[in-house]
């Protein structure tokens, strides 16, 4: 085969599997196709489509380099900047699972980096605050609770920075509901009240957002059921009671927890 006709065979295969992506998930914008001249990557993306199976395997790597290639090549494509965060955060996730806690640390720096570069990027951004989020509790597992609190100080000024990022709010939420847990079980009940209060402050300034109204409900119904153990008056309990009920989000939480009591039941 010459080397011309293989160059319009594999220009082809490329485009078929462009069209194939964008048919099957209609979300990853390969628009810049003519770039993905790795063979690797072509299967890699091909055995994808085929089979369902996700590429974030052995070729991992792999495809992280190219897609930081062309995401440098092509600095104003939207499209393949959100596939490149979305790469660094599951190859993060994947470091952390193989307890390369270097590597995971070092792709966090770089998707931050991303961020930082792009900061009107709402895709990018929203991957950074699960790898935040993610990172937190981790820290908390891995006993380092000064990085546990310094993830919750940036995850704030993410949000504080871009108020209508619904996306980074409710990574905000839940790491102050699971950082309020954390202080409970940790006996520092001073510092699970002021989370509790910024939980409640956090719903208060966005009322209708449910996913912040669901991390307070968790919250007030987990303050609650310690009221006995802590000896709080019934006047407060009667407070965080009041509260409870009164929330937005404990409809869908309750409604949540209704379906999954149906789900069980269906099984059995």
């Amino acid at each position: 085969m010459t080397g011309e006709r293989l160059r319009e065979q594999t220009e082809l295969i490329i485009l078929t599997i462009e069209r194939k992506v964008q048919q099957a998930l209609n979300s990853i914008g390969l628009s810049h196709s003519k770039y993905y001249t790795n063979q690797t990557i072509i299967e890699a993306i091909a055995n994808f489509i085929a089979s369902g199976v996700s590429p974030f395997g052995s070729d991992a790597d792999t495809l992280l380099v190219e897609l930081r290639k062309l995401a440098r090549a092509q600095p104003g494509d939207a499209a393949v900047r959100k596939q490149l965060a979305m790469c660094l955060f599951n190859t993060l996730n994947a470091a952390k699972a193989e307890g390369d806690l270097a590597r995971r640390d070092a792709l966090l720096v770089e998707l931050r980096k991303l961020a930082r570069v792009h900061p009107d990027d709402a895709a990018v951004r929203k991957q950074l605050a699960m790898c935040l989020f993610n990172t937190l509790n981790a820290a908390k597992t891995e006993g380092n609770l000064a990085r546990r609190d310094a993830l919750l100080v940036e995850l704030r000024k993410l949000a504080r920075v871009h108020p209508d990022d619904a996306a980074a709010r409710e990574q905000l939420a839940m790491s102050l509901l699971n950082t309020l847990n954390y202080a409970k079980a940790e006996g520092d009940l001073a510092r699970r009240d002021a989370l509790l209060a910024e939980l409640r402050n956090l719903a208060r300034a966005y009322p209708d957002d449910i996913a912040v109204h669901e991390q307070l409900d968790m919250g007030l119904f987990n303050t609650l059921a310690s009221a006995n153990e802590e000896n709080l008056s019934s006047w407060k309990a009667l407070e965080l009671l009041d509260e409870w009920r009164g929330n937005r989000g404990w409809r869908y939480w309750l409604r949540r927890r209704l379906l999954w009591l149906v789900f069980l039941l269906r099984g059995s």
